[in-house]
């Protein structure tokens, strides 16, 4: 599958925002986190700061998009109270070994070359169960599934599918990890897992360059504010933000964020600071 190497910088940059949002919602669904639906948003503090920092971890190098879209998303989000950041190391401090384990097999040499059945040998040397027996899903909520993730949203090339710059989060669920499933059972899960990722990471690629569309077509007249664009982006990234974040992600005042957001909701692309237009898939 190719790369986004072929894109503008800003799309690039919006991209990976864009799939750090997705990325923190399969976080929240592989460590059962029923708060913070909103990764700039000033709830679920704690968990969203332990998910930034494993996401460093989990990258070869801090300076790429990723990378600057977890800077982003701390200098938009509320900073974690002292309490919450004690939290949050202990989080980090408890799923580090875990996440190097990851990476260990991911790296393995002797793993097949075929994506499918790659990711299905990772699963079948990282499964078990450390919960509820009697609940052969439940007991899937101790499982490495959110490492795995991580990864593909940071090294994706490491699952033979992309020579690099795909993010791929989701790339399988909890389910696989199930005690009771056979192997064609959990194969199968893991193919549904893999062929929806692909298709969503295309699907994500089209809408960054419709977005970019949407904005020359309906705001010719502010092609010279680069404020609005970049607040444009934002909002198509992360699916509606407001005046406060985009201040805070923009480095400009909350009374500029709010004109920009009027400009934005004038030219029809947002109704209380969320697109209108067609952004891709969730």
């Amino acid at each position: 599958m190719a790369s986004n190497a072929l894109f503008p910088t800003e799309l690039k940059a919006c991209l990976a925002l864009r799939n750090l949002e997705r990325a923190w919602q399969q976080y929240r669904e592989d460590r059962s986190i029923s708060l913070g639906q909103c990764l700039a948003g000033a709830e679920c503090a704690t968990e969203r700061d332990a998910f930034l920092k494993l996401v460093e971890i989990a990258l070869p190098s801090r300076t790429s998009p990723m990378g600057d879209a977890v800077a982003l998303v701390r200098t938009m989000a509320i900073r974690p109270l002292s309490e919450e950041a004690k939290q949050s190391e202990a989080v980090v401090a408890g799923s580090h070994s875990v996440l190097e384990t990851a990476k260990k097999w991911l790296s393995e040499p002797r793993l097949p070359e075929d994506p499918l059945q790659r990711l299905c040998a990772i699963v079948d040397r990282l499964r078990y169960s450390d919960g509820n027996e009697e609940d052969a899903l439940s007991a899937t909520a101790s499982t490495p599934c959110w490492a795995l993730n991580l990864l593909a949203v940071t090294q994706s090339k490491s699952f033979g599918i992309s020579e690099g710059g795909l993010f791929l989060p989701g790339i399988v669920n909890r389910r696989a990890f199930r005690s009771d499933w056979s192997t064609s059972e959990r194969r199968d899960s893991i193919h549904k897992s893999l062929s929806r990722t692909l298709a969503r990471a295309a699907d994500d690629i089209a809408a960054m360059l419709h977005a970019r569309e949407a904005f020359t077509s309906r705001c010719g007249n502010l092609q010279s504010n680069s404020r609005a664009y970049d607040a444009w982006l934002l909002m198509t990234a992360l699916g509606g933000l407001t005046a406060a974040q985009i201040s805070r992600g923009l480095a400009a005042t909350k009374a500029g964020a709010g004109k920009i957001i009027a400009q934005l909701e004038s030219a029809g692309l947002i109704t209380n600071g969320i697109p209108n237009v067609r952004i891709g898939t969730k």
